[in-house]
């Protein structure tokens, strides 16, 4: 696959360039055509450098290296580079940041933007949201100094009304983590949600399963009674009254969903998981063999005798994958848990042993 297609020229000239250059007797070397990129165009080259997977590892390192000496030697120049594009360059290369420019990048992206009361203030909600992103993207694990106002924005404007579903779901966490403090906020958030995104079945789907489990699992408490019903029944609604919309989540989505019901109090919710399995029935072979697994597990804590008859084809289906190729850990917990919860220990006791790490 040419991943070139759609790039500028001298992005890709460059990612040949480092995969040429990098790991040389002498250190690695840059390639000369480095200094003409501006922020975006290093962005564009640390995405192309990602999608390449492990194999470019060491070049996102010499990478994140160069950044860090370009953008990150003062506050102007790190301040010079949108927050959100850090938030994206830190998404990028996050795994291969080495730990001493780590601190380089934590450290800056601090002192520039969220140093004062003054350099917060001039933050949009969209910039906190990019900011956190950034850093926690970095591995950022000390408190942020924006959180105070981030709050207050959410209690006493609609500048937040605007985020794209990701981010505003988002809001949660902090509003979550700072307690007492945050509950009108928290409590404003819900409003919103409830207004804009129950409105028909097709705003409900346009906020993905993952980003309604959040907001499901940690504004519950905030919501009367009458609200969770409400939210659990348009949630019901907007992904399993049409059976070809359940059909086709994922087997994540599904279990996502199971958990935004169950964190809303909603009764009888595991059986989602078997109506799920039962309509993708067709579709078992192209699926993760621990996805389906950790999908039977939700089902057979509500009706094992029903979920009874599909356990042989699954359990074939399993047992056909580890010839193939091993199954990875996660794998094989799941397959011996869905069998314990089963009851049946006879087979998950022949799927322990099976167990590489066994």
């Amino acid at each position: 696959m040419n991943r070139c297609i759609g790039k500028t020229a001298i992005v890709c000239t460059l990612a040949a360039g480092i995969l040429g250059n990098a790991g040389l007797a002498d250190g690695p070397q840059i390639p000369s055509g480095w200094e003409s990129l501006d922020s975006a165009g290093l962005l564009q080259l640390a995405e192309d450098l990602s999608a390449q997977g492990a194999g470019a590892a060491g070049q996102r390192m010499l990478l994140a290296d160069y950044i860090a000496g370009k953008h990150m030697g003062d506050v102007e120049s790190a301040r010079a580079v949108p927050i959100e594009r850090w938030r994206y360059l830190g998404r990028a290369l996050k795994d291969d940041i080495p730990p001493e420019t780590r601190k380089v990048w934590t450290s800056m992206l601090s002192k520039a933007f969220d140093d004062s009361d003054e350099t917060i203030d001039a933050l949009s909600v969209q910039d906190m949201v990019d900011l956190r992103n950034a850093l926690w993207w970095v591995g950022h694990d000390a408190p942020i100094r924006h959180t105070p106002k981030l709050v207050e924005r959410v209690e006493s404007t609609a500048d937040w009304y605007s985020l794209k579903p990701l981010d505003l779901a988002g809001l949660v966490f902090p509003l979550r983590d700072v307690g007492a403090s945050g509950r009108v906020a928290r409590q404003r958030l819900a409003e919103h949600v409830t207004s804009k995104y129950f409105a028909d079945v097709a705003a409900t789907r346009s906020m993905p399963l993952l980003q309604w489990q959040w907001l499901a699992e940690n504004l519950a408490t905030e919501l009367s009674p009458e609200t969770r019903t409400i939210w659990a029944g348009k949630l019901k609604e907007a992904f399993t009254s049409d059976a070809a919309v359940l059909a086709s989540l994922s087997s994540k989505d599904n279990r996502r969903l199971v958990n935004s019901l169950r964190g809303l109090g909603a009764k009888a919710v595991n059986s989602l998981a078997l109506a799920w399995l039962k309509d993708n029935r067709g579709t078992w072979p192209q699926r993760s063999a621990g996805g389906l697994a950790r999908i039977a597990i939700v089902a057979a804590k509500e009706d094992r005798s029903e979920l009874a008859s599909l356990m042989p084809e699954l359990d074939a289906l399993w047992a056909a994958r580890a010839e193939e190729a091993p199954l990875g850990s996660v794998d094989y917990s799941a397959i011996v848990e869905v069998w314990t919860t089963m009851g049946n220990r006879s087979k998950a006791r022949e799927w322990a042993l099976s167990w590489p790490a066994a």
